[in-house]
């Protein structure tokens, strides 16, 4: 299911900067939830908190759409409970085909073009719906927007049928009603 998701999520961060506006993403936000994204041109960030049991694995995928090369640590990711607590000491655990041995990094490299999707490590028992996501990619934060459960899984599904080969994107993210979110801002280094 996780590997699913990840790649349906690729798909929505190629939606980035819609400036389009899906109603019930947009005036409803909830405080917090375990889905939150970001979307512009430039870069796309899924994080999908997934709870099975005693098990909380929030799951992050990333696409970057302009070209660069950036370097992301573990302690770039910044994710806020409800409580007021950020989790402690992430990190990064990519698939490598045997699932009883994935590997388990706290830095990653993404190139323009390029697509990442990880589960992270850690004690997230306490963030199954978190209050706030960030990441920091280079010079600049991503404020991952919180939002509801159904209200995401609408957008994935319209991602599902969005033409990545389709000259006209712009077009095409209208007539699929797909939405702009999240927020990012320089941080000085």
């Amino acid at each position: 299911m996780r590997m699913g998701r990840k790649i349906t999520s690729a798909v929505l961060f190629f939606l980035a900067g819609g400036v389009f506006l899906t109603p019930s993403l947009s005036a409803q936000d909830p405080e917090k939830s375990a889905c939150h994204l970001f979307l512009d041109f430039d870069f796309a960030i899924t994080l999908e908190v997934v709870a099975d049991g005693s098990q909380v694995t929030p799951i992050l995928n990333l696409i970057a759409f302009s070209g660069g090369s950036w370097e992301i640590s573990a302690s770039d990711l910044k994710i806020l409970n409800d409580k007021g607590r950020y989790a402690v000491d992430p990190r990064f655990s990519i698939d490598t085909g045997d699932s009883a041995q994935p590997y388990v990094t706290t830095y990653l490299r993404i190139e323009g073009g390029d697509f990442l999707g990880c589960d992270l490590v850690g004690d997230f028992k306490d963030y199954k719906e978190p209050k706030l996501v960030r990441i920091k990619i280079g010079n600049e934060r991503f404020s991952l927007a919180p939002v509801d459960p159904d209200a995401f899984e609408k957008v994935l599904d319209s991602l599902d049928r969005l033409d990545l080969k389709d000259p006209d994107l712009v077009s095409a993210f209208e007539k699929l009603d797909l939405p702009f979110l999240g927020s990012r801002d320089s941080v000085d280094e």
